[in-house]
């Protein structure tokens, strides 16, 4: 009797273990579309090359997921910014469209983002940054984007703010 007791005790918390990181889902709102742009310009870094920026995208929010699509790098001095940095999915078949997942404590990652740099080599990875419930607006901090082969680090620091503003809820 007590082995029963003991097998289905063992039984039980790998049975639990395995929907560990799998017990929640963020919840998006509003649902629909709506934009990404940068609030003050959207501070690039690549090795000692540093540049200011915009950037703009489009959001679509179906409640269950988020995802970020068209993101466009422009601007700058003498509109320096244009095509020098291409923001595109890791996996070619997603083009440029990215998952955006929110996590708790207001952690928002845009995943699989590879970004082409004519200068010093690409980097890929996932930008994340903290995110403001009440404002709908993304904050990144030296969010880095490991460099490609041995190349330089690329990193991103600027408010992107969503319109309509976002938010996400973790039940």
């Amino acid at each position: 009797m007590r082995l029963n007791k003991i097998c289905t005790a063992v039984f039980l918390s790998i049975l639990a273990s395995l929907f560990v990181g799998k017990a929640y889902a963020e919840t998006w709102s509003p649902t629909g579309n709506g934009n990404l742009d940068d609030i003050d310009g959207l501070e690039v870094k690549k090795g000692i090359i540093e540049l200011t920026c915009k950037l703009t995208g489009e959001v679509t929010l179906d409640g269950s997921n988020a995802t970020v699509d068209n993101l466009v790098v422009y601007g700058g001095f003498l509109n320096i910014c244009n095509n020098r940095v291409i923001l595109k999915n890791i996996d070619p078949s997603m083009g440029t469209s990215f998952n955006m997942e929110g996590m708790a404590s207001n952690i928002v990652t845009i995943e699989s983002v590879y970004a082409e740099a004519p200068i010093g080599g690409d980097c890929s990875g996932d930008l994340t940054g903290t995110f403001d419930q009440a404002t709908g607006i993304l904050t990144f901090i030296n969010a880095t984007l490991p460099g490609v082969s041995g190349a330089a680090d690329c990193e991103f620091s600027g408010e992107l703010a969503t319109f309509p503003e976002a938010s996400y809820t973790i039940p």
